[in-house]
């Protein structure tokens, strides 16, 4: 491996402040999640009381909302386990340097 001689240690920390970003909007994502689980339940809430092609759509498009923060929630921490897996190694390789 070769490793560039021009990084410098400020870069991990340019990393880490990335990698507080990204769990920052995790955090979004999962509030974001449960307002729409919030919505749905108050959604199924009033389809008790009466139906309409509205509620309906009103339904879908929620759960479609669900379905895509739990996506991206999966990305999310799919790229900070990465990102502290390179930050791992890199820490490393700085010790080893």
């Amino acid at each position: 491996m070769k490793l560039n001689l021009s990084i410098q240690s400020y870069d991990v920390k340019n990393l880490e402040a990335i990698r507080q970003s990204v769990a920052f909007e995790r955090d979004s994502c999962r509030r974001l999640e449960q307002s729409a689980e919030i919505i749905r339940s108050n959604i199924a809430g009033f389809e008790r009381e009466f139906s309409s092609v509205n509620m309906d759509r009103a339904k879908e498009i929620v759960d479609k909302y669900i379905r895509v923060l739990s996506d991206a929630q999966a990305e999310i921490a799919e790229l900070l386990g990465s990102a502290d897996e390179f930050m791992a190694k890199l820490r490393h390789v700085w010790r080893k340097w």
